[in-house]
């Protein structure tokens, strides 16, 4: 109801192009670490990198007429 684009799958990022606001919920908790995500075909599917999400969002912001803040956070690095 508050016109978010709402993605759910890897996939999905490239469909938000004309999307002023965005949604991403991936799976069910935690993205998965880097290492279970490079070797496990089926994430490496589903579930985009913090890099595609970060690109997506700034092709999202960068739209936006008054500027903006992005703060990108890999809170799982070890």
């Amino acid at each position: 109801s508050a016109s978010y684009a709402v993605v759910r799958e890897r996939g999905g990022l490239s469909g938000l192009k004309d999307a002023t606001k965005a949604l991403g919920i991936f799976t069910k908790g935690h993205l998965p670490y880097t290492i279970d995500h490079d070797n496990d075909a089926a994430l490496k599917a589903s579930v985009p990198t913090l890099a595609e999400m970060t690109e997506a969002a700034l092709a999202i912001l960068e739209r936006q007429e008054k500027g903006f803040l992005l703060q990108v956070e890999g809170a799982r690095i070890d």
